[in-house]
């Protein structure tokens, strides 16, 4: 992608999503942003070595997210809300085995 170099394209069953070359999804790396009050160079190498990235690629998803912000925050929901049904449905199921 011209506009975004070192982002591609993944297929799965929820949708074709970005994703970093020989990386996660921009979504993980968002949601990291997304912890932080402030980004800052430093938090950016922070970024990088918590997921064992380059600089270079956390900026490449920082990028995309910039531009991109609402998609990916869509993206973030939807996991977590996915997230909330599975653990709901283990403690239901939990809940029963324990009877």
């Amino acid at each position: 992608m011209e506009a975004h170099p070192g982002v591609v394209f993944r297929p799965g069953p929820a949708g074709r999503r970005p994703g970093l070359v020989g990386g996660p999804d921009i979504w993980e790396v968002a949601r990291l942003f997304q912890d932080r009050k402030r980004l800052t160079h430093d938090v950016v190498d922070q970024i990088a070595d918590e997921l064992n990235l380059s600089v270079r690629q956390i900026e490449a998803a920082l990028g995309y997210y910039a531009e991109f912000k609402d998609e990916i925050d869509h993206w973030i929901d939807r996991i977590d809300a996915q997230a909330e049904r599975a653990e709901s449905a283990f403690h239901r199921r939990q809940s029963l085995l324990q009877a």
